[in-house]
Order: C-alpha cells, then structure tokens, then sequence
C-alpha cells in the first residue's frame, strides 16, 4: 500500500523501508509484489522463449516428420 501511497503522492512509489521498484526499461527490470517483494528481470522470458524458439522448432520438427502425405 505504501508503493501506492508514495507514488500518488509523488509520483514515484519508491520510499524509507521498501524494497527499490525499478523503472522498466529495456533491461525489463520489474518489482515482484509477492508475500515478499523483489526486484527481478524478465518476468516473461521463459513463456517468450517457448513461444520463439521452442513451439517453431517443434512445428518444424513434425513437419519434416510427417512427409508421407
């Protein structure tokens, strides 16, 4: 609540006592607001890279298996 009270207040929700919220950027940091909060990175890298990498070679791989028809 104290993020949302700084950041009304003036226009930065960073404060005394709280853990840093990190501006995104394009180093995609970001504050995880869990039970305990934290700053990190990337929150989608895993689901971006499924939906880049992983699903095409996958769609080729089948492809290339099933020639017969």
């Amino acid at each position: 609540m104290n993020y949302w009270a700084n950041f009304a207040r003036t226009g930065n929700p960073n404060g005394e006592g709280l853990v840093f919220w990190p501006q995104y950027d394009h180093d995609e940091d970001y504050l995880q607001i869990n039970l305990e909060h934290r700053a990190a990175k990337q929150l989608k890298a895993g689901k971006y890279d499924f939906w880049t990498e992983v699903l095409p070679q996958k769609l080729q791989a089948q492809k290339e298996a099933h020639t017969e028809l």
